[in-house]
């Protein structure tokens, strides 16, 4: 009997032990993934589109527009504008709302979007040069800047967020305003720096860091850099590369220093909403930090699954065979695609220790077949 209740008591404390765990992780997560009307700098929006009285709302911002005189105050509403509307879309998605209405609200807050982006053509045109040539940034433009890399980024993590909330209908239209942020993103904010390399850095850097989260908090970082370096001109790929670089040892050096990073890590990952395929980079690069490198293999794994499994989903794309557990343990996983966007295989790559070329190396289909040398 002794031993009986010994036993319980340890399976119990174990279970104990486990939830809590999960419920740490799950904290950190909803940290990161929770953006309301107070993160975005706006009031909550309780005039919907779905109220037959919405149209005053617009009345009032078209008002408050007319009344703004200079071209920074209307970008500043614009933008201000934007979080009120992508909010609109929330409340709506959250209350049940008829899909025609969301799709309705999404392309409101679309069209904010390039509102917003006309607005800083005109800023940009209206601003001087100083002797250098370059545009001389007024502390108003500055002071906006910061306010809108912080917003934007959060934008994009709250679109991720919806777009796992939204029935079929409207799932196209959610995607498509994601692209669409995104680039509104990188346009902008170029414009308003001049395409001055160090001065996207800075900013970049300063105030994605600024943001409120957990000690994770960096892979969303991550997954905004990337999406960005795709939306930017070639000046500003190399901030963002920059960026990224520091960032990903910033990361691992958490990761060394936090108790259960591999746990944490992994129950991070594979709950997140964000870019799958961000991710899957993410976890190739931290791969061979000693401390998590068990966890990852499997992060790994279930993350290849979960690409797999959206890119079927939004492609109408045929199944291939998924990797076996024990796929690429000593490479970097890379994801090959045809013009469709459909996977045609996963293909590992196994670096070439033994020779001093950089980069040497071979690539290793999902069958295990060499694919060709790099």
């Amino acid at each position: 009997m002794k031993k009986l209740i010994a036993t319980l008591f340890i399976f119990s404390f174990l279970a104990v032990g486990s939830a809590l765990a999960q419920e740490t992780v799950s904290v950190e997560l909803e940290m990161d993934e929770t953006i309301t009307a107070e993160s975005l700098g706006v009031s909550d929006q309780n005039l919907l589109p779905d109220n037959p009285f919405y149209f005053l709302k617009n009345i009032g911002r078209g008002i408050q527009n007319f009344f703004a005189f200079s071209e920074e105050k209307k970008l500043e509403l614009r933008e201000r504008f934007s979080n009120e509307k992508l909010i609109e879309v929330k409340n709506l998605i959250e209350k049940g709302a008829d899909q025609e209405t969301v799709v309705t609200a999404i392309k409101n807050y679309q069209g904010e979007l390039t509102n917003m982006q006309d607005m800083a053509t005109k800023v940009e045109e209206s601003n001087g040069t100083t002797t250098s040539g370059t545009i001389d940034t007024s502390k108003t433009v500055n002071k906006f800047l910061d306010n809108f890399v912080q917003k934007q980024a959060l934008q994009q993590r709250l679109i991720q967020k919806l777009e796992t909330q939204v029935s079929e209908n409207a799932l196209i239209q959610i995607r498509e305003a994601k692209g669409r942020q995104i680039e509104n993103f990188g346009e902008v904010m170029t414009k308003l720096e001049a395409k001055n390399t160090e001065k996207i850095q800075e900013r970049l850097e300063r105030n994605l860091q600024e943001i409120q989260g957990s000690e994770l908090k960096d892979i969303k970082g991550l997954e905004i850099l990337d999406a960005l370096y795709e939306n930017v001109s070639a000046e500003a790929k190399e901030a963002i590369s920059n960026i990224q670089a520091k960032t990903f040892n910033k990361l691992q050096e958490v990761m060394q220093s936090l108790p259960e990073a591999g746990e944490k890590l992994q129950n991070y990952i594979e709950n997140s909403t964000g870019d799958k395929e961000t991710q899957l980079d993410i976890l190739n690069t931290l791969k061979d930090t000693p401390e998590i490198k068990d966890t990852i293999l499997d992060s790994r794994q279930q993350i290849m699954n979960q690409i797999q499994e959206r890119v079927t989903e939004m492609n109408t794309c045929s199944g291939i065979a998924k990797p076996a557990s024990t796929f690429c343990t000593n490479g970097r996983v890379n994801i090959k695609k045809d013009a469709n966007g459909c996977i045609t295989s996963f293909e590992c790559f196994i670096p070439d220790t033994s020779s001093s070329v950089n980069g040497g190396g071979v690539n290793i289909n999902n069958s295990g077949a060499v694919k060709g040398n790099q």
